[in-house]
């Protein structure tokens, strides 16, 4: 199959308008569960390399007061396990829909197109294995989750532009 044209010849925004609108309304609402996402990754770590440190590896200073709950701590085994579980099915899920609806959009740039169907599921790989490696190893990986998983992030972004640029497309008269 050559990857520089759509064999099918089949775009999004040749579908019916209703299809089109549920296409579109799902990429919007699942673009506010990643957003929502990103702001409770903010929330917790302040998006630095320090605060992943601290939201995987533990609080480095421990506290006097014996009433104080520590907000942050390493976190087990069993945690990291449902965590890291969770997340790469979510993942797998987001980007196997986010993907194959890109796929059928006019995206300009057939190699990128091909980086952006895959790049995701190598990122979030190495975004996850990455915190495991903070919280077992070292936090000096923090750096190397910021930028996979940026990547990731970004390649969705791009991808759901794309994809919400070509529902709202009108189709042409043929």
């Amino acid at each position: 199959m050559n990857s520089n044209s759509n064999t099918f010849h089949f775009f999004l925004h040749r579908l019916p308008g209703p299809l089109k609108s549920m296409l579109f309304s799902f990429v919007m609402l699942q673009t506010i569960a990643v957003g929502l996402g990103i702001v409770y990754i903010y929330h917790n770590t302040h998006m630095s390399g320090e605060g992943i440190s601290r939201q995987y590896g533990g609080q480095q200073e421990s506290s006097d007061d014996d009433f104080e709950i520590e907000e942050t701590y390493a976190k087990p085994l069993a945690e990291m396990l449902i965590t890291t579980h969770n997340h790469l099915f979510g993942f797998a899920f987001i980007f196997l829909f986010t993907g194959t609806l890109f796929y059928f959009s006019a995206f300009p740039l057939p190699r990128l197109k091909v980086f952006l169907l895959t790049e995701p599921f190598i990122t979030v790989l190495f975004t996850f294995g990455g915190l495991w490696l903070v919280r077992f190893f070292s936090t000096a990986f923090s750096i190397p989750v910021i930028f996979f998983s940026t990547l990731t992030y970004v390649s969705y972004f791009i991808m759901a532009f794309y994809i919400a640029r070509e529902l709202l497309r009108l189709p042409e008269n043929k």
